[in-house]
């Protein structure tokens, strides 16, 4: 049993401050000073108990609980994984960080379009465990990509974006599972075709062509029953926003940004930017968490 990792612990003075944006103040006195050292680094449960009998101390203890302050699972197994960090993060949340990362490891998302905003997510969403990928794209890496698709290499260029996708996904988690599709979407038909018989929990839709593909996506996943989340990145600003199955329900109207104008200039920061906000949003949807894009569309506006 320990502490949650983001906690803070600050002796000062007559107090012991113990939380992060919000916390609980202890009397500075010796033996709960020793307790909160030990809580933070870490002390087996039966040690615990066989130490400390006190009232004082139990009633700290039933504080720490009810504030969901103390973790009593451990992440041993996964230490020496490329997920290990993820374990610690994720207990700002509920449930536990093993059931969150469980859950995260058996979703199934699609990424239509592996460009500069779908590679990136791309990326993340494999650094925070997700397993199961349904790729669409038709375009080959072009060396005008490598400014901001850091997921290809100068010796790619010339390949299918989903081959370099698959091989790359691959590398770092062989226990993944990969379908690929050399498509290009011109309208919800095409989709429907591809995914009609396929589980999954998320379109992630971050291709530029044709120019209605974010409205064509979104009557896609209003028949298919399928929450989307879709973005883009401009010059002066960027935007993105996720529609779970309830809002694309509700939708009576299209009222989708399209890409009527996609300009040639497009730079690697702002393109990660916008991926980042987006493989957060995913996350947290998935996670059952709050996530930005939950009121609305997202519009990120780039200083200039």
């Amino acid at each position: 049993m320990r502490l949650k990792d983001y906690l803070l612990v600050i002796p000062k003075e007559d107090f012991i401050y113990v939380g992060y944006e919000e916390g609980i103040k202890f009397p500075n006195t010796e033996i709960i000073s020793e307790l909160l050292s030990h809580l933070k680094q870490g002390i087996q449960e039966e040690v615990f108990y066989n130490q400390y009998s006190n009232h004082i101390v139990k009633k700290v203890i039933e504080i720490l609980e009810k504030k969901n302050f103390i973790v009593y699972e451990e992440y041993d197994k996964y230490e020496d994984t490329i997920f290990s960090r993820n374990f610690y993060y994720y207990e700002r949340f509920k449930p536990t960080s093993i059931e969150l990362h469980n859950k995260l490891s058996k979703v199934s998302v699609c990424i239509i379009g592996l460009g500069g905003i779908g590679g990136n997510i791309l990326q993340m969403l494999m650094a925070a465990g997700v397993q199961s990928f349904h790729l669409i794209d038709f375009d080959k890496v072009e060396s005008h990509n490598l400014n901001r698709q850091f997921l290809y290499r100068v010796e790619d260029i010339g390949k299918y974006k989903i081959d370099v996708c698959k091989d790359y996904i691959m590398n770092f988690n062989p226990k993944s599972n990969i379908k690929l599709y050399k498509e290009r979407i011109v309208s919800l038909f095409d989709l429907t075709r591809i995914l009609k018989h396929v589980d999954i929990d998320i379109i992630i839709q971050c291709g530029d062509y044709p120019s209605n593909i974010n409205s064509e996506t979104l009557l896609a996943c209003k028949e298919l029953k399928v929450p989307m989340i879709s973005g883009g990145v401009g010059i002066d600003f960027g935007f993105f926003e996720l529609l779970d199955v309830e809002k694309i329900e509700k939708t009576k109207k299209i009222n989708m940004v399209d890409n009527y104008a996609v300009p040639k200039g497009s730079f690697g920061t702002t393109n990660s930017i916008i991926a980042s906000y987006m493989a957060h949003d995913i996350t947290h949807y998935l996670m059952g968490e709050m996530y930005f894009s939950k009121f609305g569309r997202m519009v990120i506006k780039f200083p200039r």
